[in-house]
């Protein structure tokens, strides 16, 4: 199976790519997307470019993808990750620039055998609602799986009703979740009760590889532990998607619901409905995770 990372690279996307770099060896690791998001697509793409080089994976091509939302004025998390993203980490330029935009990755997708893709998008879904859109056959025909750090189950982080990957590109959200269901969507929910104690970020700063210090320096960076959070803990999120979708069933099951993406542009634009009540598509979603799974998968993927 090959891995199609979709980032937005503030700093737990940045944390999501040094464990896949870590469990995914060669050509496992396909190839990456940057989308506007956590901060603007001038600073997605750099971050993304030196945290695979500090990960040791250069190789693995980064592809640029969409500048802004679909409809709606573009919003970022930089009160989470700082203006540049990676809060105060300054990595080292990479030496290599974007393999190519959008149009490129899919080619590169339409290069790849049918149902030999696992798509982790950590972001808004502006590039994967276009792909949709462009090569809609072709996004089917390719993908076996599909896993989507967003939404909320009733939980916010960026409005009291919205998550905020949802809420910077609902109408994004709404076409991809629809166009690939069933998704594994692993909202708040999950990603909450999966956080890691400072004592566990430590630790991963101890492990004695650079993969693990890195992460380290970015969980306990000011800009992040300042971002709005409801616990004591670090919530790690989209490295909880990566490795849901690495290591499917690991870490929880999931149970087939249907999703709703509102766009209504009132108080609740942007959340997501889930349930009997919830007029979209199939998704499935997360039970209760095992939270020492998710802490013993990712100090193995850094170390």
């Amino acid at each position: 199976m090959t891995f199609w990372l979709d980032v937005d690279t503030g700093i737990d996307d940045a944390v999501a790519l040094l464990a896949a770099a870590g469990v995914l060896p060669g050509e496992r690791f396909g190839w990456v997307t940057t989308v506007a998001g956590n901060v603007g697509l001038d600073k997605v793409v750099p971050n993304t470019l030196r945290v695979m080089a500090a990960a040791g994976r250069a190789d693995v091509p980064v592809f640029t993808g969409a500048d802004r939302p679909l409809v709606r004025d573009a919003v970022d998390a930089a009160y989470a990750h700082g203006k540049t993203g990676l809060g105060s980490v300054a990595l080292p330029e990479a030496s290599a620039g974007p393999a190519g935009d959008l149009r490129a990755a899919i080619d590169r997708l339409a290069a790849a055998p049918d149902g030999s893709v696992t798509l982790v998008a950590t972001g808004p879904l502006t590039n994967i609602a276009l792909v949709c859109r462009i090569a809609p056959d072709l996004v089917r025909r390719k993908l076996a799986a599909t896993v989507w750090m967003g939404g909320g189950r009733g939980l916010g982080n960026i409005t009291a009703a919205a998550e905020f990957n949802a809420f910077a590109d609902p109408e994004a959200a709404a076409i991809a979740l629809a166009d690939l269901s069933p998704v594994v969507v692993v909202d708040l929910r999950t990603t909450r009760a999966a956080s890691l104690t400072a004592a566990e970020v430590d630790a991963l700063g101890a492990l004695g590889t650079a993969r693990g210090r890195l992460a380290g320096d970015l969980l306990r960076d000011p800009a992040y532990a300042a971002g709005p959070r409801v616990t004591d803990r670090v919530i790690v999120h989209d490295a909880v998607a990566l490795l849901c979708a690495v290591y499917p069933g690991a870490m929880f099951s999931t149970t087939r619901q249907p999703l709703a993406v509102d766009l209504s542009h009132g108080p609740s634009y942007g959340a997501t409905l889930v349930g009997a009540k919830a007029d979209g598509p199939a998704a499935d979603m997360p039970d209760e995770p095992r939270r020492e799974v998710f802490v013993q998968l990712l100090r193995e993927a850094l170390a």
